[in-house]
């Protein structure tokens, strides 16, 4: 309960605080590409962490419960709503509360295609680091992801039929093909956080 705690308190001090999500794809090596992050223009409210698991279920005669069988770990999903806003129409004006929607959008859709080399071959969707900033605290939360969900609808237009507020929802799943995380502790939530 400690970990909820922990977790709880720190997503209400970056809330409050004016904190950052940001999420930052990998390079083939494993290492941070800094250059290609996307920092979302709001701290989300509320994030979910959720892992199945599954098992296989044997209902023996006569017996009061069935038996069950460990089969294998489910996947790991964070998954949040966000929120884009823009006050003025206009693209020299880059500020927090003027996000460039559309540029946005494509960067997180990016996020979920392959990607082609100049042979003409496919790669897989970039793995991300999720990360979680403060002043000089930096949190990563525990694992390598990648983009499972992401879904917006466009709530308000300019006259110019740019977007002017999106709302929507994304989600990231856990995977552990990466050789920095096999011996992870994911499930734990003391652990949540690297």
């Amino acid at each position: 309960m400690a970990g909820l705690s922990n977790l709880i308190g720190i997503t209400d001090k970056l809330t409050e605080n004016k904190g950052k999500f940001v999420i930052v794809p990998l390079r083939d090596d494993g290492s941070l590409y800094e250059a290609g992050k996307l920092e979302l223009q709001y701290f989300p409210i509320d994030i979910g962490d959720s892992k199945d698991i599954e098992y296989s279920e044997t209902t023996p005669y006569g017996a009061s419960h069935p038996l069950y069988s460990f089969i294998s770990g489910g996947g790991r999903t964070i998954r949040f709503d966000i929120v884009f806003s823009r006050d003025i129409d206009d693209d020299t004006l880059k500020d927090k509360y003027n996000a460039n929607i559309e540029y946005v959008i494509s960067q997180l859709r990016k996020l979920q295609y392959p990607i082609y080399d100049e042979n003409g071959y496919a790669y897989a969707p970039p793995l991300l680091k999720l990360r979680l900033e403060h002043k000089e605290e930096t949190k990563y939360i525990m694992g390598t992801f990648f983009v499972s969900e992401f879904e917006y609808t466009i709530k308000k237009l300019f006259h110019s039929n740019r977007i002017r507020l999106a709302e929507g929802s994304i989600g990231f799943t856990e995977t552990i093909q990466d050789k920095d995380v096999i011996n992870y502790k994911s499930a734990l939530l003391y652990s949540l956080f690297e």
